[in-house]
């Protein structure tokens, strides 16, 4: 039997209790909105859907409906934005430390400095980069508010940064960011560029921005809402746009980083889904999956797949109201294979739901029904992490790591710790390696980034960091 930890979990105008298994795995993710203030709450709930409960109330002056992506950074802590609240009602940028469960807002975004902020990424240099939506120097007839910005912030010093404003030329209304390969920052506008439809652009660290192309709505795409980018095995880019293409419903598209090429690869048409608004992700069987936020049978959006080798397209499932609605955010795989997700409407409540999908055998099950308590109406992505209990950051004088950070291999130094296995994860959570024990670990096909390993003995379970570059 699994020891059990008595865990106290400190929300703002919320005390819950709950028992955590040693090294049990948990979703987390934000609701745009429920909670007892009505302005969403970060929530987190076992696979199964046991444990589900509220970590922070959202309150309006520590932020208000959360809508980006959660990253995983140093020290067990969560970092993520809210597109409204704080001093300004312009959005935060908040941390939660997994360990203490205390919550601090970072940054108050008043405008200039943003507006509406999006998903967040890790950089390998450490800085945490984001976009707004909105806010900055340039308005436009479409962007009164402001074109939305490029912004780092510093966990080393706690420092916030604008790095780049936004205009009609290249780009209005930033959706996000990733990282590739060559370290630079991918993304894509909604708005903006030559066709007002949008662009797809490249930040360089320290450097500045390039825009890549333009959407044209009569042949590649346009629009793209929620969208973000990904780099899959073969090194290309690939990603969505939600409107635009041969039936104005949206495409899947391409490119290749190395020269510069794009290739629209699908035109979705109602019955195979349509507007899509959310990212894509690349299983462990190679194959790229996704969802779109209507079309299919009811409607109600679609689970799909694509398959990079052979360019081949299948609907998986069709949401169908009672057990979701309208995925308005991407999937990810957890450590368990099954892909999890959450729609913004539907299930018991028509607040939404948390699902899992096993590629395997095809099966779709609810998770978690959205409640007005626990949450309403998410529009973010979950991340899989380790439970808080039960794993702890290693110190120097239980683990070694050299080099770190490193570039093809790293040696592991244990120091009265003998694991039994070694998993190592990215910073969105995702499993990428489960292996035995072994004091040297070649890690030549990770991208450049940061990554955690974790190593189990018995039920003990520790956790430490590097970053490869």
């Amino acid at each position: 039997m699994k020891p059990l930890y008595l865990t106290l979990t400190l929300t703002l105008g919320l005390l819950r209790f709950g028992y955590v298994n040693a090294g049990e795995k948990a979703l987390w993710g934000t609701m745009l909105s429920g909670g007892s203030s009505n302005k969403g709450v970060i929530y987190k709930v076992n696979p199964d859907g046991s444990n589900g409960a509220v970590a922070v109330t959202f309150t309006g002056a520590n932020g208000a409906n959360p809508s980006g992506n959660m990253v995983e950074g140093p020290g067990d802590k969560l970092y993520g934005t809210t597109t409204a609240g704080g001093q300004y009602n312009y959005g935060v940028l908040f941390s939660f430390d997994l360990t203490t469960n205390q919550y601090v807002k970072l940054h108050d975004f008043d405008s200039v400095s943003g507006w509406a902020p999006r998903d967040l990424v890790l950089s390998t240099d450490g800085k945490i980069y984001g976009t707004t939506e909105a806010g900055g120097l340039h308005k436009t007839g479409t962007a009164l508010q402001g074109s939305g910005i490029v912004y780092s912030y510093d966990l080393s010093n706690d420092s916030f940064t604008k790095l780049f404003d936004f205009d009609s030329t290249n780009g209005e209304n930033p959706q996000g960011l990733m990282q590739a390969s060559n370290n630079k920052l991918y993304g894509l506008t909604r708005q903006g560029g030559a066709y007002n439809a949008g662009v797809m652009y490249s930040y360089t660290l320290g450097v500045g921005i390039s825009k890549l192309f333009d959407f044209n709505p009569a042949t590649n795409g346009a629009l793209p809402t929620n969208c973000k980018l990904i780099q899959a095995s073969d090194n290309k880019l690939y990603g969505m746009t939600t409107w635009g293409g041969a039936d104005n419903m949206g495409t899947l598209f391409n490119f290749d980083i190395a020269s510069y090429r794009w290739h629209k690869l699908y035109d979705f048409n109602g019955v195979n889904g349509s507007y899509p608004s959310s990212s894509l992700v690349q299983a462990n069987n190679g194959v790229l999956y996704g969802v779109s936020l209507y079309g299919g049978d009811h409607n109600y959006g679609v689970i799909f797949k694509y398959n990079v080798s052979t360019n081949g397209y299948a609907n998986l499932y069709s949401f169908n109201g009672p057990q979701g609605a309208v995925p308005f955010g991407s999937m990810i795989q957890g450590s368990d294979d099954l892909l999890y997700g959450m729609t913004s409407q539907g299930g018991a409540n028509g607040t939404g739901v948390i699902y899992d999908y096993n590629i395997s055998s095809d099966n779709y099950e609810v998770v978690r029904d959205c409640g007005p308590a626990a949450g309403d109406n998410p529009m973010s992505n979950l991340l899989e992490l380790a439970g808080t209990t039960g794993i702890a950051n290693v110190s120097a004088e239980q683990i070694s790591l050299y080099p770190n950070p490193a570039t093809s291999q790293v040696m592991i130094g244990y120091n009265g710790f003998k694991a039994e296995s070694l998993k190592i994860y990215d910073s969105k959570g995702q499993l990428l390696l489960v292996t035995k024990y072994e004091n040297q670990l070649q890690i030549s096909d990770l991208r450049p980034g940061i990554y955690f390993i974790e190593m189990q003995k018995g039920q003990e379970f520790l956790r430490t960091r590097f970053t490869k570059i």
